[in-house]
């Protein structure tokens, strides 16, 4: 709406405003600036911050799914293994190091439907379903215990926190 003014003698008076209203702010904090003069030259100013948030969640450049696991779903996994799940970020997001990633295990079906026996990893698996940041590789990582999964076709779902998920389909067999 319009700022405006009110003297005891002159009555509503203009108002001027740094940025004017009606401007387009930019993200953040502005500070306003609003001057009104009566007849008499007496003149009242008034500061104030315009604050804008931006709502909309950031989207995230990624690799897509690292080896060992396969982007088609063809990799089979010896189930009560530790599945290695990685990613990087990639372009303009590269040089973020501390995304709250996480990934979520569905069964997807009962049958196999890979076909490239994947090597398990040695690795000890990690609690939860945050990914971590491995600076040595650069990339997110998440090491996965197949040992409460059963054999089968699994869908893992990556989220970046950008609204948009990343699906990738594993199999387990005994």
């Amino acid at each position: 709406s319009t700022p405006t003014s009110k003297d005891q003698i002159d009555g509503v008076r203009p108002v001027n405003c740094v940025p004017a209203s009606g401007s387009l702010f930019p993200v953040g904090t502005t500070q306003v600036t609003c001057t009104a003069t009566d007849a008499s030259g007496n003149t009242g100013t008034r500061t104030f911050p315009v604050t804008v948030v931006n709502l909309t969640p950031p989207t995230f450049d990624w690799s897509g799914i690292l080896q060992p696991i396969n982007a088609d779903g063809s990799s089979v996994f010896k189930l009560s293994s530790v599945v290695p799940v990685k990613f990087k970020l990639v372009g303009a997001s590269a040089g973020i190091t501390n995304l709250v990633a996480t990934l979520t295990v569905a069964k997807f079906s009962n049958n196999i439907f890979g076909s490239d026996q994947e090597a398990s990893s040695p690795g000890q698996a990690d609690a939860g379903n945050v990914f971590r940041y491995d600076p040595a590789a650069d990339q997110y990582i998440f090491n996965l215990s197949t040992k409460p999964l059963s054999a089968g076709s699994w869908r893992l779902t990556i989220d970046l926190g950008d609204g948009i998920p990343h699906y990738v389909y594993i199999s387990l067999k005994p």
